[in-house]
């Protein structure tokens, strides 16, 4: 079994999801809505809308769509972000990238079990912790 995160996005997902690869690195695939099939019959004025875009690196596998129910997107912090980074310069460089619009929720520092951990809320209003149990400055 795989868990996949799948993040809903309000006409913003081709902008998030490349800020994303440009963060994390991976392969970005995007199908909008004039991609798919005539047989499926969507208004005309969600042509340019992402139907569904796959963000994949060797780790982990990220979807997105721009298409919820009308009125349901509400964002929150009951879901974070775990991102485990195997050194503390990548955990802060991808803290770095992240943070470009974000806010920080928890300094970068050491933890009591001497790991780095901080969190952060990106400008898309999604929740990360990152961290990493190998030692550095």
């Amino acid at each position: 079994m795989l868990l996949t995160p799948y993040l809903l996005f309000n006409g913003n997902c081709r902008e998030a999801m490349t800020f994303y690869q440009t963060c994390l690195g991976g392969e970005l695939t995007f199908q909008t809505v004039e991609d798919v099939p005539d047989e499926y019959q969507w208004p005309d004025t969600l042509n340019r809308m992402i139907m569904q875009t796959t963000l994949i690196k060797e780790s982990f596998t990220l979807k997105a769509s721009d298409l919820s129910y009308e009125n349901t997107l509400v964002k929150g912090n009951a879901v974070t972000f775990m991102l485990n980074c195997a050194t503390h310069e990548e955990v802060k460089s991808v803290m770095t990238k992240l943070l470009t619009g974000g806010v920080v929720i928890q300094d970068l520092n050491r933890t009591s079990d001497n790991a780095w951990l901080t969190s952060l809320m990106d400008r898309y209003g999604h929740y990360w912790t990152i961290f990493c149990h190998a030692d550095g400055d």
